[in-house]
């Protein structure tokens, strides 16, 4: 009996363990969904703003800035984006939009995109753009509240790895 009380602890401590570990450890997202080290799968982030249309481009004007590869459908938009990288990179690390309003992070397709208030947003589908803008205000607070929510555990445990 003691036996089978002791086993049966062993679990639900083994059970709790797990438990607790899924619970902190949400990894955050690669930011500007990388693919082979690639940001936003060879968009120009530039375009967006310079021709108000998403333009794949190729390695021809390369930069890599925070550890990816950004390519640019000209010299001139590379270079805008070397002196403000921090103005062109989208909201949300590039991630849809819509999906972080509900809490969950689902790559983007660069060719689902808006402007707002000077920022980038860049979404799944067309679906996802249009239910982005059925109670914007909202999904925006919830958007942002989920991406720093995501932030703070992974500044947290990465404080705590360099603390062992």
């Amino acid at each position: 009996m003691q036996r089978q009380t002791i086993l049966i602890f062993s679990l639900w401590a083994l059970l709790f363990s797990f438990f607790l570990s899924g619970c902190s450890s949400k990894v955050l997202p690669t930011p500007t969904m990388a693919v082979n080290a690639v940001a936003l799968d060879g968009y120009d982030v530039v375009a967006y703003r310079s021709y108000h249309r998403a333009i794949k481009a190729d390695d021809t004007y390369a930069y890599t800035y925070d550890g990816l590869d950004w390519y640019f459908d000209s010299a001139e938009n590379r270079d805008r984006f070397k002196n403000a990288p921090e103005f062109f990179l989208p909201v949300f690390g590039g991630y849809c939009a819509n999906a972080m309003a509900e809490e969950d992070v689902e790559e983007s397709n660069p060719e689902y995109w808006y402007l707002f208030n000077d920022q980038l947003f860049l979404f799944e589908d067309e679906d996802a753009k249009a239910e982005w803008f059925r109670g914007l205000s909202n999904k925006l607070v919830s958007a942002q509240t989920f991406w720093t929510s995501l932030h703070q555990v992974t500044t947290s445990e990465d404080d705590n790895s360099s603390a062992e």
